[in-house]
């Protein structure tokens, strides 16, 4: 065996460990559970902080609930992947709000290992993560995109998860994507100009 794979196994066990102390106080399954309504229920319920990390999100509705927490004073941050630029009217929503909206830069971003930085002709890194941490111990995480083919359509999961020492992993995984990989979408939108030149017209007039 490798040591670049023990490694892995031996976080991936830590990791598992570490979940299975905690209290695993929800466990839902789309299209069956409504997933986008639990979560939405659970941002209107919130009252200390939200964070969200999340590779595709372009449903309204949770967009909505994200503005209503912002306006009734919860600080609320969020990182998306590029490729949620494709959701004009999520995305548009979320600017005109003056939401905090860090873009995943994979040009800022450098591979764990070896330290290499050239990916000539290698497929961009994405933010691939699906994670929300709610106030002080609470995490929401699993395959759920916030999207209505996840929410109606595809076979997805989502865990919650009550421990104050695995959101504090969760919350410290989220800073330092943003201080390391992420851009204001305003900043990634000037650094990008060239990329997805209709959507990003688009968020410009919003």
């Amino acid at each position: 065996m490798s040591v670049r794979i023990l490694r892995a196994v031996i976080f991936i066990g830590i990791f598992f460990c570490a979940v299975l102390k905690a209290e695993v106080s929800h466990v839902y399954f789309s299209p069956r559970d409504g997933v986008a309504d639990k979560l939405i229920e659970r941002i209107d319920q919130e009252e200390k902080q939200i964070l969200i990390a999340v590779y595709c999100f372009t449903h309204r509705g949770v967009v909505d609930a994200l503005i209503r927490a912002k306006r009734r004073g919860v600080p609320v941050e969020l990182i998306v992947d590029p490729f949620s630029l494709v959701g004009k009217m999520a995305m548009g929503k979320l600017k005109h709000a003056k939401m905090n909206l860090t873009v995943f830069d994979p040009t800022l971003s450098v591979p764990a290992q070896g330290g290499k930085t050239d990916r000539s002709g290698k497929r961009r890194p994405l933010m691939h993560n699906k994670f929300c941490v709610f106030g002080e111990k609470t995490v929401w995480t699993g395959s759920f995109n916030f999207t209505y083919d996840a929410t109606f359509a595809h076979r997805e999961n989502v865990v919650v998860i009550e421990d104050k020492d695995v959101a504090a992993k969760y919350r410290a995984q989220f800073h330092e994507i943003k201080s390391k990989s992420g851009r204001p979408i305003a900043d990634f939108m000037s650094h990008h100009p060239q990329k997805q030149k209709g959507v990003l017209d688009t968020l410009m007039r919003k």
